[in-house]
């Protein structure tokens, strides 16, 4: 999916848009190189179409590409990154 936006901000956010309906996977920075991905919302009219998986990927890739690890304090994230091993790599728990 190449149309994900990433907003960066203190609470920042990857977010697609589709055929008018917005999904997106949030963030807060905890410190210079940890974020907690707290929230993926994808409307029910997405579902099932890989959206949400690809939101984790891009959050994923852009913790590699940048350097940061990642606190998966949604469920969906968390499940996902322990599906892949190369994200297991950048995931680190709440304090």
């Amino acid at each position: 999916m190449d149309n994900i936006e990433i907003e960066r901000e203190e609470t920042g956010r990857f977010v697609t848009r589709i055929d008018g309906h917005e999904a997106e996977l949030t963030y807060k920075r905890v410190s210079d190189d940890v974020v907690d991905a707290y929230h993926t919302g994808v409307p029910k009219v997405l579902g099932g179409k890989g959206v949400g998986k690809a939101l984790v990927a891009a959050l994923f890739l852009d913790a590699q590409t940048r350097g940061y690890k990642v606190i998966p304090s949604c469920p969906f994230i968390a499940s996902m990154a322990k599906r892949r091993a190369e994200w297991g790599e950048m995931v680190v728990a709440a304090d």
